[in-house]
């Protein structure tokens, strides 16, 4: 009896562990998505269209597929690619912002070889 017992008690502490596998008892991951749009819509303020398109689209698609996995209400899958499609958006917005500020830095130093230029000028014709 005891033989009998423990493998019922197997084989439900198996089911049980591939019952977690699946998002049974697990909520729908509505923050982690909350969150990944606001971090593309940042990026997308953040000018990651012109910048860094290619990691935009990657934290589009990510969300996509995101929404395909709540909706098959694979909330654990879901929960991972929201996750993802923020470091993806927050990694878009960073490269915009880092491409952004390169070019401010190029239009400074243009500015300042057009003054230098110019007081030189000054100093010569004086």
């Amino acid at each position: 009896m005891l033989s009998s017992t423990s493998g019922w008690l197997t084989a439900t502490v198996a089911a049980a562990a591939l019952a977690g596998c699946t998002s049974t008892g697990v909520a729908p991951p509505r923050a982690e998505f909350a969150r990944a749009e606001l971090a593309i819509e940042q990026a997308v303020a953040a000018d990651a269209t012109e910048y860094a398109p290619l990691q935009l689209q990657e934290a589009r698609e990510k969300l996509q597929q995101g929404r395909q996995a709540l909706y098959d209400e694979n909330f654990t899958v879901a929960g991972w690619l929201a996750e993802e499609a923020q470091v993806s958006a927050e990694l878009a917005m960073a490269e915009a912002q880092s491409a952004r500020a390169e070019q401010l830095a190029e239009e400074n130093r243009r500015s300042i070889e057009v003054l230098r230029e110019e007081l030189q000028r000054k100093e010569g014709t004086q």
